[in-house]
C-alpha cells in the first residue's frame, strides 16, 4: 500500500473575517436556541390550559426531562435523558411516556424528599433534583426547558412537600359511611361508590370514601327522615392483627415487629371500647337487652388482660382474635378476615369460627363457659366449654375439621394453587386450633 502526503490547504481568508463568522454564528445559534425555547413555553402553557376536566386534581402537569434510572449498552455507557409527561397529583409525581398515554411508566411519593435547585446547565435547561432523606433510594434528577417551566414545577414541587412536612402521614382510611338513595320501581338496585370531586393534598386513596346504597321505594319510605333527607350510617373500621404461621413465631424475635402488632391490636381495642361506651349510653331499647351489654363488658374486659400479657410477653396471643370477634358481633358489627393468600390460615379462622357459632347458638355444648368477667382459658374459649378436656376430641374441633375437609374452603385452595391442600408448613408451631388436618397441609404447594 502506498500512502502520498500532500501539503494542506492554506486559509487565505483574512483572520478578522474568520472572527465575524465565528461570532455571526453564534449569534445565529443563540437565536435558535431562544426561539425554540420559546416555542416549548408556549407549548407547556398550551398544556396547563387544557388539562382535561377528570384530571382537575391534578396540581401541575407539563413536559419535563428526566435523567434515565440506568445507562445504555448495559449501563457501559453514560446516563441519558428522556422527555416524560409528568402529572403531579395529591402528593405523588408521576410520569408518562407521553401525554397520550393512559397508564405511567412510574411514580414517586413525595414525603421524605427534599428539593435541590441545581441551575442552568450547559445546553440552556434548568436542572432540579428530589432528593430522599434515606440515601439509598434514588434521585431524581429533572430538567425544565425555561425559567417559567422552572418556577411553576419548583412552586408546586414545594408546596407538596410542605404539606408533608406539616401534616405526617398516617396511612389512615376513613370510612365516612354508607347514604340510601331512594329508587323507583323500574329501576334495579344498585350499589356504587363515590369518590368526592375536590379534595386538599392528601394520600391515595383518599381520606373519605361514601357508599351510595340504591334500596327499593318501599324500603326507603321506611327509613328515618334524617336518613332519608341524605344523612350517614357512620362505620367504625377497628383492626385486630395476630399471626398465626410458623414464621411469626420467628419473627416476635423483632423488637419492631412486636410494636407495631401491639400498636394495631391496642388502638383496635381503644377504638371498640369507645364505641361500647357509646353503645351503652344508648336507650335501653335501641339494643338487645341488658345482658348483651354485661357480656360486652365482661368479653372486652378478657381482651384487655389478653392485651396486656402479649404486650408484657412479646408473644402471640390468638385468643385476641377469637375474643374480639366474639365482642364485634354481639354488637352487631361485622367482622373480614383474611391472611396473605387469602386462603389457608383464612380457611382455619372462618371454619373454626363457624363451628364456635354452631356451639354458641346450636345448643352443641351442655355446660358452655359464658363470659362472666373471669378469664377463660385458651380451650375454653375454643370449644365453648366449661370442663374443655382434650382440645381435638371436643365437638368443636370435631366440626372445624369436618368443614376443613368437606367444606368449600379445600375447593379455594384447589382453585387458587390447584391442589386440593393447605400450603401450610411446620404446622406443630401453630395453635392447635388452627391447624389443617395431616393429610391436607402440604408444605410444597405454592400460594
Amino acid at each position: 500500500m502506498c500512502l502520498t502526503l500532500k501539503n494542506p490547504i492554506k486559509n487565505t481568508t483574512p483572520l478578522e473575517h474568520r472572527y465575524d463568522n465565528v461570532e455571526k454564528n453564534q449569534t445565529s445559534a443563540q437565536e435558535t436556541l431562544k426561539k425554540k425555547i420559546e416555542s416549548m413555553e408556549e407549548e407547556e402553557e398550551k398544556e396547563q390550559e387544557h388539562i382535561p376536566e377528570e384530571d382537575v386534581v391534578t396540581a401541575h402537569a407539563g413536559h419535563l426531562w428526566k435523567e434515565a434510572q440506568s445507562g445504555r449498552m448495559f449501563g457501559l455507557a453514560a446516563k441519558h435523558w428522556q422527555k416524560r409527561y409528568f402529572k403531579l397529583c395529591r402528593g405523588r409525581l408521576s410520569w408518562f411516556e407521553s401525554k397520550s398515554s393512559v397508564r405511567s411508566r412510574n411514580s414517586l411519593l413525595l414525603d421524605g424528599y427534599t428539593l435541590r435547585k441545581v441551575g442552568q446547565v450547559s445546553n440552556g435547561q434548568i436542572q432540579f433534583e428530589l432528593i430522599h432523606a434515606d440515601a439509598s433510594r434514588r434521585v431524581l434528577k429533572l430538567r425544565a426547558v425555561s425559567k417559567l417551566n422552572f418556577e411553576n414545577w419548583t412552586n408546586a414541587l414545594e408546596s407538596h412537600i410542605e404539606f408533608f412536612d406539616k401534616s405526617p402521614l398516617n396511612f389512615r382510611y376513613e370510612f365516612a359511611g354508607l347514604k340510601f338513595l331512594g329508587t323507583h320501581r323500574e329501576q334495579s338496585v344498585s350499589t356504587r361508590i363515590r369518590l368526592p370531586t375536590k379534595s386538599d393534598l392528601s394520600l391515595e386513596p383518599l381520606g373519605q370514601v361514601i357508599v351510595d346504597v340504591a334500596v327499593p321505594s318501599d324500603m326507603f319510605d321506611k327509613l328515618t327522615p334524617s336518613l332519608r333527607s341524605g344523612a350517614l350510617v357512620r362505620l367504625r373500621p377497628l383492626m385486630f392483627a395476630q399471626g398465626i404461621n410458623a414464621g411469626e413465631r420467628m419473627l416476635d424475635a423483632f423488637v419492631d415487629v412486636t410494636r407495631a402488632r401491639a400498636t394495631a391490636n391496642l388502638t383496635g381495642n381503644d377504638l371498640l371500647w369507645t364505641f361500647f361506651n357509646e353503645y351503652k349510653a344508648l336507650s335501653p331499647k335501641l339494643y338487645d337487652s341488658k345482658r348483651t351489654v354485661e357480656t360486652v363488658e365482661a368479653i372486652l374486659g378478657e381482651l384487655d388482660q389478653k392485651l396486656n400479657e402479649m404486650v408484657e410477653d412479646r408473644e402471640r396471643k390468638y385468643e385476641v382474635l377469637l375474643l374480639a370477634s366474639d365482642c364485634v358481633r354481639r354488637l352487631g358489627g361485622v367482622r373480614l378476615t383474611n391472611c396473605m393468600s387469602g386462603k389457608d390460615r383464612t380457611g382455619m379462622s372462618v371454619t373454626l369460627e363457624q363451628a364456635r357459632l354452631l356451639a354458641q347458638y346450636h345448643m352443641l355444648c351442655k355446660h358452655p363457659a359464658r363470659p362472666s368477667g373471669v378469664r377463660r382459658t385458651a380451650a375454653q374459649l375454643v370449644t365453648m366449654k366449661a370442663k374443655p378436656g382434650v382440645l381435638k376430641q371436643s365437638r368443636v374441633m370435631h366440626i372445624a375439621d369436618m368443614m376443613r375437609v368437606y367444606g368449600v374452603r379445600l375447593q379455594n385452595c384447589r382453585k387458587n394453587s390447584g391442589k386440593a391442600a393447605y400450603a401450610c408448613t411446620m404446622v406443630n408451631f401453630m395453635p392447635e386450633c388452627y391447624r389443617p388436618p395431616a393429610t391436607l397441609s402440604n408444605s410444597n404447594v405454592e400460594t
